[in-house]
């Protein structure tokens, strides 16, 4: 699970707690409206092939200024950092609990890229007339389990490329949400 606390400002916290209560309605509204915004960006982000790692997205309102934005994908982690020669960490972002972690067992990845691999049509002999796939079921289910032992096996050796979805719209939501707060103190 990866998960990113939308506001880190314990100064600019601490002083609207003793703000009016309009001001930190106000501060409350533009930081829940903050983590949709960054939700909303990750999920366009986000590498979809049936749409879990995107549904996977949330956000959780901590309090009344506060909110935490969460991929709670298993491989959320793996999508954003890549994995073996191909990590690369985030800067500001302990990435390490990630690196080198298994989190399910070969089989299942197996079954996972069979499906994907049927999804997509990746393996077989398809007809240059009739642009269908060509043989019987038993076949294609053959063909299907060969590549994806194939892809599996270099993801295992190889490692996967980062597909950065998640952390790299931090910078541009603060930016946001400070404009937003700064105009919110300076309308009271």
């Amino acid at each position: 699970m990866v998960k990113v606390n939308l506001i880190g400002f314990k100064e600019l916290q601490a002083k609207l707690k003793k703000a009016p209560d309009v001001l930190k309605k106000e501060a409350g509204a533009e930081i829940q409206f903050a983590a949709q915004d960054f939700r909303t960006r990750a999920i366009r982000s986000a590498p979809a092939d049936v749409g879990f790692l995107r549904g996977q997205i949330t956000v959780n309102r901590l309090g009344e200024m506060s909110a935490e934005v969460v991929s709670g994908s298993q491989y959320s982690a793996y999508m954003e950092f890549g994995t073996k020669g191909k990590f690369r960490p985030v800067v500001g972002v302990d990435a390490s609990q990630f690196k080198g972690k298994s989190t399910g067992t070969f089989k299942d990845m197996l079954k996972n890229i069979e499906a994907w691999v049927k999804r997509k049509g990746l393996a077989g002999t398809y007809s240059v007339k009739t642009k269908r796939r060509l043989g019987n079921k038993a076949t294609k289910q053959n063909q299907d389990k060969q590549l994806a032992y194939l892809i599996a096996r270099s993801i295992l050796n190889k490692g996967v490329r980062p597909h950065p979805f998640f952390f790299k719209h931090i910078v541009p939501v603060r930016r946001e949400l400070v404009k937003h707060l700064i105009n919110v103190l300076n309308d009271l």
